[in-house]
């Protein structure tokens, strides 16, 4: 079996196609932005998670349609939605986004934020075209999802991640990373890949591959390669960041529908802010709008908002707790004297097997959560 690893990597040191100053100016600006964006919304996973989101797509903006009990008990929860892409047009390696990225408005007070993000996808743009057909003769319309975390690792602290590939819903066939900043007394931190399916370790000395990344690294890769990070380590007395901006491509044969509720211009509106919004409407100092208009219009809004943004968050955290429980990591099967080690990922792929074939992946699942490679 030959193993394919549809990886790449840009390092922003050697390339020539902007001058340093240029490509400094832009991760500047960004990196002010979203640290102003991680200290107003304060979104951090619970102690003992380093992880901060800035712009998440799983904080769900709208009410999913099937996010009540009856529901959720036929159907997992992550099941129930799909992220809201952006609408990015790319003709030859210039970009511009035309639809807003969830969490971040487009408006006066971001539009240099947009424009730098646009930078930044274009220097991932040609590694995305070894994975993706684009347009040559003009515009290629794609949808991205945009993802933006910081890791705050703070003194004696190691955190790895979990295998995993991209969406669950939403048919994500390619991935671009680009790491904004990573202090330099940092250790470890190795982005690891495997393919899905490979022959078991004494058939191949080794099916991983390694990518150590740094500040102003852009890796793009198929999302069909699992992946992982090795341990990151703290072993100074501050606390130090690795903050970074994620590009996930929708499969533009298998593309997410946006036309039946297009509310990705909007920021996250409870029901409770939205009531506060139309009252606070006044013409001659008085309320504009009578309360039964008001009325009428969170009537036909309900079904799509939150009571609260606590509701939201709460509903992403009942997300989380049940992929982790969900199972999910490499496993094996024999073939007479050889044998394949295969990445289940889904509910999806357990409920397909027969029973014999669940049993023996069952066996021998492993997760590697706590592998600390490169160590």
């Amino acid at each position: 079996m030959r193993l394919e690893y549809p990886v790449w990597i840009l390092d922003g040191k050697y390339d020539s196609s902007d001058s340093t100053s240029s490509c400094d100016t832009t991760t500047a600006a960004l990196l002010d932005d979203f640290y102003e964006l991680n200290n107003e919304r304060r979104d951090f996973h619970a102690h003992p998670s380093p992880v901060e989101d800035i712009i998440d797509p799983d904080l769900l903006i709208y009410r999913p349609q099937t996010a009540d009990a009856e529901r959720e008990e036929e159907m997992s929860l992550r099941d129930q939605y799909q992220w809201i892409p952006s609408d990015f047009r790319v003709n030859r390696n210039e970009v511009h986004i035309e639809t807003p990225i969830c969490h971040l408005p487009m408006n006066e007070k971001y539009e240099n934020t947009y424009r730098n993000i646009e930078i930044i996808f274009e220097k991932l743009v040609p590694m995305f075209r070894k994975i993706m057909s684009f347009n040559e003769n003009g515009d290629t319309r794609l949808q991205v999802v945009v993802k933006v975390q910081s890791y705050n690792i703070k003194p004696g602290m190691k955190y790895s991640g979990r295998w995993h590939t991209e969406g669950r819903t939403e048919n994500i066939q390619a991935v671009g990373v680009y790491y904004l900043y990573i202090d330099d007394e940092l250790e470890g931190g190795a982005l690891k890949f495997r393919p899905a399916v490979s022959p078991k370790p004494y058939y191949v000395k080794e099916a991983n591959r390694y990518l150590m990344p740094e500040t102003d690294t852009a890796v793009v890769f198929s999302n069909d390669i699992p992946h992982r990070f090795c341990s990151i380590r703290n072993t100074t007395s501050n606390l130090l960041r690795r903050t970074f901006l994620n590009f996930f491509i929708v499969d533009r044969q298998s593309p997410i529908p946006t036309n039946e509720l297009c509310v990705n211009n909007l920021p996250l509106v409870s029901y409770d802010q939205c009531l506060n919004l139309l009252k606070s409407i006044t013409l001659n100092e008085a309320q504009h709008l009578p309360d039964l208009v008001i009325e009428r219009i969170l009537l036909y809004l309900t079904k799509y908002m939150w009571q609260t943004e606590i509701d939201a968050k709460d509903f992403r955290q009942r997300v989380r707790q049940e992929m982790v429980k969900q199972r999910a990591g490499w496993s094996g099967i024999d073939y007479g004297n050889f044998g394949d080690v295969k990445f289940i990922n889904k509910p999806k792929e357990w409920s397909e097997m027969d029973d014999s074939a669940r049993d023996y992946y069952s066996k021998y699942l492993s997760h590697t959560e706590s592998e600390q490679s490169l160590e």
